[in-house]
């Protein structure tokens, strides 16, 4: 594709370039991330933190899941990866069910995505 100069997509990529100059963003802020989600006993509103890696999300997922199974630990403690010091600490006993999802455009018009998650015996 040859860019002329009264293309839309220069100037957009143009405003791009500054703002990563600016280092208010970085490369890392396009990159895909995966949402590992926890629905809590009693509570609407879903928690949940961030991995960079698909690897890194599974890993939680499957200590998520463990923990469902198992009720052990007690508390269980994660990190998220996106917002630096961003902790939860939630009781296993309290904890619902769990998804993991790719942080994508890709989300349903309410801006939740679509998934399957794990469910904890009452």
């Amino acid at each position: 594709m040859i860019f002329e100069p009264d293309n839309l997509l220069v100037p957009s990529l143009l405003a791009i370039f500054d703002i990563l100059e600016t280092g208010l963003l970085s490369k890392d802020d396009f990159s895909p991330m995966y949402i590992v989600e926890l629905s809590m006993k009693h509570t609407a509103l879903p928690m949940s933190v961030q991995k960079k890696t698909q690897e890194a999300a599974d890993e939680t997922y499957a200590t998520v899941l463990n923990a469902l199974k198992t009720g052990q630990p007690v508390i269980l403690e994660l990190s998220c990866d996106k917002q630096e010091g961003k902790r939860l600490s939630v009781l296993v006993s309290e904890l619902a069910a769990v998804q993991i999802y790719e942080k994508s455009g890709g989300t349903s018009s309410s801006g939740k995505a679509a998934g399957f998650f794990a469910m904890a015996n009452d």
